[in-house]
């Protein structure tokens, strides 16, 4: 498993802030929207231009012991629709890891389970040994849904 090192730009998002457990040490954390029922949350808007969809775990506004799911889209639009949170994604290096080439045309669970799975590989087997740590003070792992490719965003330092 090599990835592709890049210096990620700060990524605007909007979607859903779900209130969820997380799990630490947890494989069921990634690709955690396999787990919701997304008929209970507004549907993007019609004119919503298509530039991806993002995940992650953070921490809502003002909180720092608490976290919360967000799934949603990349966003350049200014207004966020009602139903809908802001959230970023700040600027780092990042190690990128394709989990699937598959999205779209493989079902929901099998890109649920490679996500989990190359998860599990980078925290278990690359990180400390592929020449980088993972850096939570400058990034925040996030998944990357778009094309038909499901990629795993990881915030490294070199070592």
């Amino acid at each position: 498993m090599i990835p592709e090192i890049v210096k990620q730009k700060e990524i605007r998002g909007i979607g859903y802030e779900i209130d969820a457990e997380y799990v630490r040490g947890s494989e069921k954390n990634a690709a955690y929207w396999g787990e919701i029922d997304f008929s209970k949350y507004p549907p993007y808007p019609a004119d919503l231009e298509d530039l991806g969809e993002l995940a992650t775990w953070k921490h809502p506004a003002g909180e720092k012991e608490h976290l919360c799911y967000y799934f949603g889209c990349r966003s350049t639009t200014p207004e966020v629709p009602e139903g809908f949170t802001e959230f970023t994604i700040p600027a780092a290096e990042y190690a990128v890891f394709i989990a699937s080439d598959e999205v779209g045309t493989e079902a929901p669970a099998e890109t649920v389970k490679k996500v989990r799975q190359t998860c599990a590989c980078i925290f278990n087997e690359w990180l400390g040994n592929g020449g980088y740590a993972y850096d939570i003070d400058h990034g925040m792992l996030y998944e990357s849904y778009k094309d038909n490719y499901a990629c795993i965003y990881v915030p490294v330092k070199k070592i």
